[in-house]
């Protein structure tokens, strides 16, 4: 009886949490987040205050929340790919990933203002996409004898160079697509500069 009560409450938690994240989605697609409020967001979510400080401290917490699980979404979409294509990770598909999971989150970015406010999201992004990088070469890095430490500093090149690629071309519209961009990045990490 007590597991039953238990899971009952963390659905209604998540419920809660649910609501309040597509409200302050809803927010973000009308206005900027300096300009949301705890009381709009609750009325939004049709929740009390006290409910959401029940969940949150703040509506920085929130915000903090959602980035991690859009950091969460980005593992699974890259962990499902690795498992669909025997393996192989190529920087065009890293590329595409974080396309997608940063299309999902465009609410909280709006403008280049709002990319440049939410840049501890790409670098979230950045520490997620280092660590996939990092579990899938493992093997590799071993039979080729390279060390952990090295496998962490190849890790945080190619990531970092992804991301901050990505959000470079974000914040500064110019003629390149996306898949360019894409092509163009995977070439110089699979070949380097000599190439292009």
């Amino acid at each position: 009886m007590a597991k039953q009560s238990i899971n009952q409450e963390d659905k209604r938690v998540q419920k809660t949490k649910s609501a309040l994240k597509a409200a302050l989605t809803d927010l973000l697609n009308q206005k900027s987040l300096e300009e949301v409020t705890i009381c709009e967001l609750c009325e939004q979510a049709k929740i009390n205050r006290k409910t959401f400080y029940a969940h949150y401290s703040s509506l920085d917490e929130l915000i903090s929340e959602c980035q991690n699980d859009s950091a969460t979404n980005l593992v699974v979409l890259l962990t499902d790919f690795l498992q669909e294509n025997e393996g192989h990770l190529s920087p065009n598909y890293l590329f595409a990933c974080l396309n997608v999971i940063c299309r999902q989150s465009i609410p909280f970015f709006g403008t280049a203002e709002g990319v440049k406010k939410n840049y501890t999201l790409f670098q979230k992004y950045t520490a997620t996409l280092s660590q996939v990088i990092i579990d899938h070469m493992r093997i590799f890095a071993r039979d080729n004898h390279i060390d952990e430490t090295s496998l962490d500093f190849i890790a945080s090149f190619i990531a970092g160079g992804i991301v901050n690629t990505y959000y470079e071309w974000l914040l500064n519209p110019h003629d390149l697509t996306i898949e360019e961009i894409a092509e163009l990045t995977s070439t110089m990490i699979t070949t380097g500069l000599t190439t292009i």
